[in-house]
């Protein structure tokens, strides 16, 4: 069984391999809207988002405190269904 830290690790290198198939090149490009998309590319894919969701939002609360960005990316949206898939780009 994996252990907690080597899940995170798991789950932060397959959203930063994620950005790389979306063109994202350095931390300034995260922004909700990328968040999003990778939101829909979890869905797509069936894969199981609390828990990945919560590594990102450590993730993002990790960057504003480091000063790497202003505003986590991944704070305000909600999971579930008032999640709207149509503003997510095709």
């Amino acid at each position: 069984m994996a252990s907690t830290l080597q899940t995170y690790r798991s789950q932060l290198h397959h959203f930063i391999d994620w950005t790389g198939e979306a063109n994202a090149s350095s931390i300034v490009d995260l922004d909700r809207e990328l968040a999003e998309d990778y939101l829909h590319h979890l869905r797509q894919r069936g894969l199981r988002i609390p828990g990945r969701w919560s590594t990102l939002r450590g993730f993002g609360r990790w960057l504003v405190q480091t000063e790497r960005l202003l505003q986590s990316p991944f704070e305000d949206i909600v999971l579930g269904r008032r999640f709207t898939a149509s503003r997510l780009r095709s």
